[in-house]
């Protein structure tokens, strides 16, 4: 990634993936993210972090020379998810999986 995630978002998973219905060529891969519910009471975190993490920054994805296309979808990455919702844009302990199409 060429930044890092913000203090309360964890990258759980990142793996190669070939969704069955998709013929084409192109490496894909299924990234999990999980926002973690911040506590201020933590001793590690400073005011300024604890403060960021409670406004919601939305992380910025990008992969260092790899453009990539990010595709909502189920968990289980067996359906995508229709909508316009924002991208990674989660709630405290919320967790969400992408379909990562590298092109």
């Amino acid at each position: 990634l060429e930044n890092s995630l913000p203090c309360d978002f964890d990258l759980v998973n990142l793996r190669s993936w070939k969704p069955t219905s998709k013929s084409s060529t192109s490496a894909d891969a299924l990234l999990i993210l999980r926002r973690l519910a911040s506590d201020c009471g933590w001793i590690s975190l400073t005011v300024p972090d604890c403060a960021s993490a409670s406004t919601g920054a939305v992380p910025s994805l990008k992969f260092v020379d790899l453009p990539a296309f990010f595709q909502p979808t189920t968990l289980t990455a067996n359906h995508q998810i229709d909508g316009n919702a924002p991208i990674f844009q989660l709630s405290p302990m919320e967790i969400a999986s992408y379909n990562v199409t590298f092109t």
